[in-house]
């Protein structure tokens, strides 16, 4: 980890002043930090570290002083933070980084969720188990009932899981360091019995951790069984932190870290912004509202749901989604349907028959951005039924090439499509492309292909002053920070292509902004795989007409 005055930025929009940066320097920045394995770790404060009254009057701020980790650092601290600090007597602000979480952050033993990790079924005794427990406490015939048997079983489970499967990261480094020392005998004429023990049973205990990082990353495009437990850990390290809830605002503008408020808060936020305001007139509304169900389509959606029907349903979760309270993903259910799929089906049949109560398993987490500024919401009316709003498109600077990038996801299909839209400075159409991925639903990695496909569109359309506006926050943030992320091949190959471009740029801009993308992308996910392109005129019913800002 290096933290300091690096005497550079990483970007133009670093430097705020008289003249500009020199962009070798840049440059060369860039290429030590990439050379270096070096990520930086972002802050939270102004914006700028150095602050100068400069000949002439003119002011000048730049962001010269930095944290920058290498990945390793930030799957070990994950939870880190950069703060920015006021200055008072030097033209350097002074930054602050904490590494280790806080009394409130270290969750006790006692008071830790239950999650059900995959990563158990290696064991030989493991199976039997849930069995035994299962069959233990009698059919569950309601919802109530079923809750309350998953509820005993996650108890059993915990207990197996701490005594008898034990902890695979500490086992590990058990082993390694007596791998260790039976290497270093100095009378060793060759791999011992034991040393051959230790090692087959390392290569378990590494197939067994990279299955739960795996879990815990919720990648579902990448495979396991090809040593990727460094990226598993990585992704899952960089979602725990992203998730991290540090602080929220109140409606008085001050700020709260405790738990107790935090938790009043949200409770707050979500009654608010879930509670009916009325409705009136609703009858006019409805009249104008075409019909698409037809009497046939009508009687099938009323006929009784099967069985077979609720497994069906359950067998098309992704089965490492996240889990609920109760911490069962769909794997569980799917692995072991023939152990509980009579009684989940009986439960499932007897809510959506009337004859059962939902509210039991109807719970989920509540999840913030950090620092959700609370006392800010607004509550908007709803638009006249008759009023039709059509999405703003935003011109880039004269003589740029605009492309409009997004990506969908169609997880029934196990496929995801990318889509990209160029038009010029006046709107006029240049250029449309769209692209099928196979097995890839990751929409964050998708958004990112879908930043690829525009450099590839740009280039068909000879475009060489391009600016790529995006939906996805993290990845524009990424290509504009420089930073690799957790699809580090494909950021790189954007990186790299942007030396064929005089110009290219990636900028953020809402979904409203963006709708010909969206569009593009949902309709291609029913296409057959490989890319189209469009170069003659829109496709067919997806280029809508745009209000230009």
């Amino acid at each position: 980890m290096c933290i300091g005055d690096f005497n550079e930025v990483l970007h133009q929009h670093e430097h705020d002043g008289v003249g500009d940066r020199s962009l070798g320097q840049i440059a060369g920045f860039r290429d030590a930090v990439d050379v270096c394995e070096l990520v930086d770790l972002g802050f939270e404060g102004s914006m700028w570290t150095f602050e100068k009254r400069v000949v002439g009057g003119s002011f000048c701020r730049v962001r010269l002083d930095r944290a920058l980790a290498t990945p390793a650092w930030n799957a070990r601290f994950p939870l880190a933070t950069v703060n920015h600090l006021t200055g008072v007597t030097s033209d350097h602000k002074p930054i602050i980084l904490r590494w280790a979480e806080t009394r409130r952050e270290r969750r006790r033993m006692e008071d830790k969720i239950f999650r059900y990790e995959l990563m158990w079924e290696s064991h030989e005794q493991f199976r039997p188990h849930v069995a035994d427990s299962w069959q233990a406490q009698g059919p569950a015939g309601t919802m109530t009932e079923l809750k309350a048997k998953l509820t005993r079983l996650s108890s059993s489970l915990d207990v197996w899981g701490r005594n008898t499967f034990g902890s695979v990261q500490k086992e590990i480094r058990e082993l390694e360091f007596r791998l260790g020392v039976l290497q270093s005998s100095t009378d060793r004429q060759g791999p011992s019995e034991e040393e051959s023990r230790v090692v087959e049973r390392l290569a378990a205990l590494y197939q067994r951790e990279e299955t739960m990082w795996r879990q815990r990353s919720r990648v579902q495009w990448l495979a396991e069984g090809d040593k990727n437990t460094r990226f598993f850990h990585l992704r899952a390290s960089q979602r725990k932190k992203k998730n991290r809830v540090a602080r929220l605002m109140k409606p008085d503008g001050s700020t709260t870290e405790d738990d107790g408020e935090m938790a009043q808060l949200t409770g707050e936020f979500y009654a608010d912004l879930y509670r009916s305001e009325g409705v009136s007139n609703m009858e006019e509304v409805i009249d104008v509202i075409p019909h698409k169900v037809t009497a046939q389509m009508n009687d099938t959606l009323l006929k009784p749901i099967k069985g077979e029907e609720v497994k069906s349903a359950l067998f098309q979760m992704f089965p490492t989604k996240a889990p609920g309270p109760d911490g069962y993903p769909a794997h569980f259910f799917q692995t072991h349907w023939d152990l509980c799929g009579e009684e989940v089906t009986a439960a499932v049949l007897r809510v959506l028959r009337g004859e059962d109560n939902m509210a039991e398993i109807n719970q989920t987490f509540v999840n913030y951005l950090k620092d959700l500024e609370l006392s800010k919401r607004t509550v908007q009316q709803p638009a006249a039924a008759t009023e039709t709003i059509a999405p703003r498109w935003i011109p880039p600077p004269t003589g740029m090439v605009k492309i409009n990038v997004d990506a969908a996801v169609g997880k029934n299909l196990k496929r995801g499509s990318v889509a990209a839209i160029a038009r010029s400075s006046d709107g006029v159409f240049l250029g449309a492309s769209a692209l099928i991925y196979p097995g890839v639903t990751e929409a964050e990695t998708l958004e990112a292909l879908a930043c690829r496909e525009a450099c590839d569109l740009a280039r068909d359309i000879y475009a060489s002053r391009v600016r790529v506006a995006s939906d996805c926050k993290m990845v524009v943030q990424y290509l504009e920070q420089g930073t690799r992320g957790v699809y580090s091949h494909i950021i790189t190959e954007i990186i790299e292509a942007r030396q064929s471009f005089a110009f290219l740029e990636f900028k953020f801009e809402s979904r409203k902004s963006n709708n010909e993308a969206h569009k593009l992308a949902r309709s291609a996910l029913c296409d057959v795989s490989g890319r189209r392109v469009w170069l003659d005129a829109p496709p067919e019913g997806m280029c809508i007409p745009v209000v230009i800002d």
